[in-house]
């Protein structure tokens, strides 16, 4: 049996050439061609003649669509497949669940964010509504979301929480919420939610775990970013099946979101993949005005 990543592999190259098959319009070229001279044309046999030219050439059309019809059922074939084998690697995926201690020693790469991802952050941060931030790698994180009032930070090591914000002033360290797990947090209360590298590194199961968790903790008009795992792209595909990393793609990740009520915002690859969706509902507060100051450097 082909592997997985190489059953993906086809399925990306015969979509990449699909919308290439056809020759209809060539062919209604040429008998355009032969329209004109068709129809300026009253001589027998010659004029049904002519007509039999053109026929065979609509006749040739309706061979390339059959063509084309047979690689679009073969292609179906193709998912199908995926699918099916996507389905035994999760479950064969569930018993190797990373708890978070050793998340966070697997995520800890300092790196940073990309741009189009810190835009989006900072536009639906807003000091009116509470902002949450999963595993922080780095301080300028942080900073793309210190607009919200209050920030919410978890980790499950509150050192390295405490190291990345030192920088802070101290007045603004104590207005930060630390907390080492989602639980004691506030239901339907916040406006941002980020989960950078966060639900890479667990199994779909979880994955569907903490996005219904996140549901919970938003308030209508909220807005959840996050990465995940992408296998719809063979190199991740192959990693997934070498266990170096937990499947998900992005249609399966989808129909999760939206059979949990989420609304899908965008997705993208920058070249990680992410996604923004949303509570359903209108964000409002009745909060008049933010806490005076702002967090300065010390």
């Amino acid at each position: 049996m082909a592997k997985l990543s190489e059953v993906i592999k086809l399925r990306d190259d015969m979509l990449s050439i699909i919308d290439h098959l056809s020759m209809e319009q060539a062919i209604s070229e040429k008998i355009t061609y032969l329209d004109v001279v068709v129809s300026s044309c009253n001589i027998d046999p010659w004029y049904g003649k002519l007509l039999g030219l053109t026929n065979r050439y609509k006749e040739i059309i309706n061979d390339t669509n059959s063509v084309i019809d047979n690689a679009k059922t073969l292609l179906a074939e193709i998912q199908l497949e995926i699918d099916t084998q996507a389905d035994y690697l999760i479950q064969l995926q569930q018993q190797k669940s990373i708890g978070l201690t050793e998340f966070h020693y697997i995520s800890e790469r300092k790196i940073d964010l990309p741009d189009v991802i810190k835009n989006t952050v900072n536009v639906c941060s807003q000091w009116k509504f509470p902002g949450l931030q999963l595993y922080p790698e780095h301080k300028s994180w942080i900073d793309t979301m210190v607009t919200c009032d209050p920030l919410y930070l978890v980790d499950s090591d509150l050192l390295s929480v405490k190291d990345k914000i030192q920088d802070y002033t101290e007045q603004y360290q104590r207005r930060l919420c630390i907390y080492k797990d989602l639980d004691r947090l506030p239901l339907n209360q916040f406006g941002m939610i980020l989960a950078y590298n966060f639900l890479n590194f667990m199994p779909f199961t979880e994955v569907e775990f903490y996005l219904n968790k996140f549901f919970n903790l938003l308030r209508p008009g909220g807005n959840l970013i996050f990465t995940y795992n992408n296998c719809d792209l063979y190199p991740l595909a192959k990693m997934a099946e070498d266990h170096s990393m937990f499947y998900a793609d992005t249609k399966l990740i989808t129909k999760v979101c939206s059979e949990l009520g989420y609304s899908i915002i965008r997705t993208e690859s920058t070249p990680t993949t992410w996604m923004q969706i949303t509570k359903p509902g209108e964000l409002s507060t009745t909060k008049i005005s933010q806490v005076l100051g702002k967090p300065l450097p010390k």
